[in-house]
């Protein structure tokens, strides 16, 4: 990637300040001591006018956190062009992950140092996302072609960088070598009908003017639009299953945040308002929230309040038939779903993903190496936020 091509899109938010000068841009919190920051701010603008600003920018940004009280230097990134590729310094709780390219290098992050981490970027970047690694991940959703800082500072919550003509999308699903391309059908089998009563079910598309940069990224594997993935979860709908063992509200101890929303005590931000959590806040025992949504290639998108089995079918699922789970009936024309395909199983405050299908299988996308993992059957894998699914030749994106 060459920084002065590279288009710049600031996050919506004001938690931090976004400043970018020629081939060197820095991403830094927005709270902390002013001086420390307007210093911050002019070491990146004056390492700029180097020919070479990479290495100059990791030493003063290194010298700047050296020759502070840490507690008055805001969790700051910053990238520049290197002698050969990307320069990368960061300090603090801030995540900076490459996207695109073989070989990418591993993300680099502050948190949990003393002091800085550098790193050297050689091989070619598609692109490179910096966000705060305590705030849940990247807000990956960027106006197609609109949203572009070329100089300056200004506020945001953290930045993507993108090279001229990258395509950030996944390639299109297809069948593993010697899988076969259906399922067969009984023929007294009935096509997927209606929604179930009582599950949960929420949202709509999101408009087609957005194009998605990274993890959790990627289009329909049959059409040319990109997959509407929203940049917050839609509101939720709770699901009041008529299904016995997931009909009873689900108790665990979690703790709330100052506005009394109930939360994972892992948790250091509010899932619902985004609030800091307060560490010496006791645990409680109360109904657990849904554990977040899966939003599908078409929009549909469903909220995890119980375990689900999805599929064509999942009625034929024995979970579903004991009133273990309740069905998520997923549209396949192309009939590459099995009628249960895979199972959603909530075990405290994680989520579950176990593919059930030895047909055409379940996949993780996985960004760095920028290629479908596939999911061995029967082995269940914990969700994080921003994961891709891909579920025959449908495709999934879990949020939270």
């Amino acid at each position: 990637m060459i920084l002065e091509t590279a288009r710049l899109v600031p996050f919506p938010g004001e938690s931090a300040l976004v400043a970018r000068f020629g081939s060197v841009v820095a991403v830094c919190g927005a709270s902390g001591d002013l001086d420390a920051i307007a210093e911050l701010v002019d070491r990146c603008r004056v390492a700029a006018g180097e020919p070479t600003p990479g290495p100059v920018v990791t030493r003063s940004l290194a010298a700047l956190v050296a020759t502070r009280d840490h507690s008055r230097v805001p969790p700051f990134a910053a990238v520049a062009q290197g002698d050969d590729g990307l320069a990368v310094v960061a300090f603090g709780g801030v995540e900076v992950v490459a996207h695109g390219g073989a070989g990418v290098a591993e993300p680099v992050t502050g948190r949990g140092q003393v002091g800085t981490v550098e790193a050297s970027w050689p091989g070619p970047v598609g692109a490179v996302t910096i966000a705060f690694a305590d705030s849940g991940p990247a807000p990956m959703v960027v106006p197609d072609g609109v949203v572009h800082l070329a100089l300056g500072v200004v506020p945001g919550a953290g930045a993507a960088l993108v090279a001229p003509g990258y395509d950030p999308t996944p390639p299109p699903l297809a069948p593993p070598a010697g899988a076969a391309a259906t399922e067969p059908v009984p023929a007294s089998a009935s096509a997927t009908g209606p929604v179930a009563a009582g599950a949960a079910r929420a949202g709509g598309p999101v408009p087609e003017a957005l194009d998605v940069v990274g993890l959790g990224v990627g289009k329909d594997p049959t059409a040319a639009e990109p997959l509407p993935v929203a940049p917050a979860p839609p509101e939720l709908r709770r699901a009041e299953p008529a299904l016995g063992p997931v009909a009873a509200p689900v108790v665990e101890d979690g703790r709330p945040c100052p506005r009394g929303h109930f939360n994972d005590p892992r948790a250091r931000f509010c899932a619902a308002c985004r609030a800091a959590m307060a560490p010496a806040t006791p645990t409680v025992a109360g109904p657990r929230p849904p554990l977040g949504v899966l939003i599908f290639d078409d929009g549909t998108t469903w909220a995890l309040t119980a375990d689900f089995v999805i599929g064509r079918q999942p009625d034929v699922s024995e979970a579903v038939q004991r009133g273990d789970a309740l069905p998520l009936p997923v549209e396949d024309p192309e009939r590459s779903l099995s009628r249960a395909h895979a199972q959603i199983h909530l075990s405290g405050w994680d989520v579950h993903f176990t593919n059930l299908s030895t047909t055409n299988g379940s996949f993780l996308w996985d960004a760095g190496r920028a290629e479908w993992r596939p999911l061995p059957t029967g082995e269940p894998l914990v969700l994080e936020p921003g994961a891709r699914i891909g579920l025959g030749r449908r495709q999934a994106v879990y949020e939270r």
